[in-house]
């Protein structure tokens, strides 16, 4: 059972944190992926990852879950007066019509961070189908996180869904790292938890300040990668796995070697152009997912034997004193 996720609403980036951060089902507290699909690409692999949710706070418009589905989320936040905003006897009353849209489906229950909420719930919906339940937790203590886990196993006795988790209210990413390493372990070996999903990869500016896990203390930053972001690194190069580029003038001469000095451009904003010094670190290694047809960076013309793209860490050095557009060079 594969039980490794996230939710986001940043459509764009769905796809290539699908196959880098390895996770194998995603929600967006939506009912369909399709308002997505139709603006983005979407890999069918990765459209089958998508676990569809009936968000009570939208519950007039519908509910319309794909045949192919094979779960159903509950309500998100029934028990919060900025989300969903029900009691445990409006829901009990709604979730009969869920019921007739999960047939064939593992039902989950509404996503709540109130066990004594939940509660009220299942004494309320009688004889209601819930077939797994779902919790949010935000504590930066992972054992803390681990106790309402297993005590929502305790009381429910059903496989548990940790559909929201972060470390909250923190400007520091340190705080929001060491959670995860000393999270996913435990969660991967406790057999009541079925599948858990960190909230959320990440955040962008202009939704900063309305959110639980504050946009500083993001793991994964928005698409773009300055040299002022790779000058906070100081000698943690792992903090930046390099960059993905077409060694054209290496083929003949070899690879980038250790202690090689390279330029360090922007190359998505409105005028691309070097902006610093940067030393290689890392011999370069060959980029794997251009032989991947699943990937994003697939690259039919590239063959095992005789690799396109490699793969190149470096370290910061400086920065130029003027930036210098690439037409200038």
């Amino acid at each position: 059972m594969d039980s490794r996720g996230y939710d986001t609403v940043f459509l764009t980036h769905i796809v290539k944190e699908y196959y880098n951060v390895m996770i194998h089902c995603w929600y967006d507290w939506q009912q369909s992926p399709d308002h997505m699909h139709s603006h983005h690409h979407c890999p069918a692999d990765v459209r089958a990852g998508y676990v569809p949710m009936v968000n009570g706070k939208h519950f007039d418009r519908g509910i319309n879950i794909s045949a192919n589905a094979h779960y159903l989320l509950g309500f998100n936040d029934p028990d919060r007066r900025d989300q969903a905003n029900l009691s445990a006897s409006q829901a009990a009353v709604m979730w009969k019509e869920l019921e007739a849209n999960a047939v064939g489906k593992i039902l989950v229950s509404p996503a709540v961070s109130s066990l004594d909420w939940l509660q009220q719930f299942m004494q309320q919906c009688h004889n209601c189908r819930v077939d797994h339940v779902a919790v949010h937790v935000f504590n930066c203590n992972a054992h803390e996180i681990m106790r309402i886990l297993k005590q929502a196993w305790d009381r429910f006795e059903k496989p548990i869904w940790l559909t929201e988790f972060a470390c909250p209210h923190t400007t520091s990413a340190n705080d929001q790292l060491r959670l995860m390493r000393e999270i996913l372990p435990l969660l991967e070996s406790a057999p009541y938890v079925y599948r858990y999903a960190w909230f959320a990869s990440r955040w962008m500016k202009h939704l900063d300040g309305g959110n639980t896990v504050d946009i500083s203390a993001t793991l994964i930053k928005e698409n773009t990668f300055g040299i002022e972001d790779l000058k906070k690194c100081k000698n943690q190069t792992d903090c930046w796995d390099g960059v993905r580029n077409y060694q054209t003038r290496n083929f003949k001469g070899g690879q980038m070697k250790i202690g090689h000095q390279v330029f360090f451009y922007h190359s998505n904003c409105k005028e691309p152009g070097i902006a610093g010094i940067c030393k290689v670190v890392k011999e370069s290694c060959v980029d794997y997912t251009q032989s991947a047809s699943k990937d994003p960076h697939y690259d039919q013309s590239a063959k095992k034997d005789a690799p396109k793209w490699y793969m190149v860490d470096v370290k910061f050095e400086r920065m130029l004193k003027k930036f210098i557009p690439l037409i200038k060079t």
